[in-house]
């Protein structure tokens, strides 16, 4: 999630997008897996924004990281 002047991701060189990030590249996969453990249940496209605004505590997990 680096500032750079065209959308490719400075970690991966794939399109960066906020799904690319937070779903996809490997910089943030440990993060992902972290909270995936956290939630207990899988990071998805369909489900991510539910998953946070589902309670406060699953707000603060995933703002927190």
């Amino acid at each position: 999630m680096g500032i750079t002047q065209d959308d490719t991701c400075v970690y991966c060189g794939d399109i960066d997008t906020a799904e690319h990030a937070i779903l996809v590249c490997d910089r943030w996969s440990q993060w992902r897996e972290e909270l995936e453990e956290e939630l207990n249940e899988r990071i998805r496209a369909e489900n991510i924004i539910g998953i946070m605004i589902s309670s406060v505590n699953n707000w603060r997990k995933y703002n927190a990281s």
